[in-house]
């Protein structure tokens, strides 16, 4: 008798297919390498066909890898879909997971998350709260809250804090600062500006990452204002008070007289994660933490 090709194995085949390396999608699927390969070679097998050209130093699809990639998407997309069709049709209980997030995160990540999510399970409230990561990480501790989107601390403590994405930076200026209509903008170009700021603490990783970068560029930033969070800054820097330089996504909170401009020089450094309490979680929070590390990969390379 044959044996037959198992959702798993298209899962694993797409992943190493997106990454081209066995190393990165071992990673973003939480296993070995070892038996990641040995699941490639077993579809391999079981197909009779070759999907991957395997060298030392480079992997890539070979014409029936292609193919078989669009279908394994398709294929793998479908049962989704009747998962979740099955599960908003059944009598499964109402649930509730508290999910909190930093401002910023709300503009990019939490939309599409969440959609997925109900998709799959319409019954569940979600209930979102919007917090500084220090405060984020106080509710998570306690139990009060299921999950966090933050910048991740320089010390953890004993929470679970999995990085998901990273993002790049943005310039913010008043629409009629002198800079405004410059493009491209180099960091260079802000040396004499004042600069807003915010304060480093627990959990504002990036603030040493700005101070680093501006030493690179030859100044030291004349900072005139520090503030708590990111959304502060921007409302200072439409304000007048001076410009600022913060995480990209930034760019999305909807404020008047406020313009962005990319700084495409610095590294994508900052990053993005999902913090929870350690030990067993609810199917539902883990799907959640599921959906949010498949939509941040499909948004990482837009930030």
């Amino acid at each position: 008798m044959k044996q037959r090709i198992e959702l798993r194995h298209l899962d694993y085949f797409v992943h190493v297919a997106e990454e081209l390396h066995f190393g990165r999608a071992a990673e973003r699927l939480g296993m070995a390498q070892a038996p990641l390969s040995q699941q490639i070679r077993q579809l391999e097998d079981r197909l009779g066909a070759t999907l991957l050209n395997r060298t030392t130093r480079h992997v890539s699809l070979t014409r029936a890898g292609e193919l078989f990639l669009q279908h394994a998407k398709a294929l793998l997309a479908q049962a989704e879909t009747a998962i979740g069709d099955t599960r908003a049709a059944s009598n499964s209980p109402l649930g509730r997971i508290v999910v909190g997030a930093v401002f910023v995160a709300q503009f990019r990540f939490l939309p599409p998350i969440i959609s997925t999510f109900r998709r799959r399970y319409p019954r569940v409230e979600i209930d979102l709260v919007v917090m500084t990561t220090s405060e984020l990480l106080g509710e998570v501790q306690s139990g009060r809250m299921n999950l966090a989107f933050i910048h991740p601390p320089a010390a953890p403590g004993a929470l679970d804090i999995e990085i998901i994405a990273h993002e790049g930076f943005v310039a913010l200026l008043r629409d009629d600062h002198r800079l405004a209509g410059q493009v491209p903008l180099r960091l260079a170009d802000l040396a004499d500006e004042d600069f807003v700021v915010q304060r480093a603490a627990l959990g504002a990783s990036y603030h040493h990452l700005v101070l680093e970068q501006c030493r690179a560029a030859g100044f030291r930033p004349r900072v005139v204002q520090e503030t708590s969070s990111v959304a502060n800054v921007a409302v200072l820097v439409a304000a007048g008070l001076g410009v600022a330089v913060v995480p990209g996504r930034a760019a999305l909170m909807p404020l008047p007289n406020l313009v962005h401009r990319p700084l495409a020089e610095l590294p994508h450094s900052i990053a993005i994660a999902v913090a929870r309490a350690p030990g067993e979680v609810a199917p539902v929070v883990r799907h959640f933490i599921e959906v949010s590390r498949k939509v941040a990969r499909e948004l990482d390379g837009q930030l």
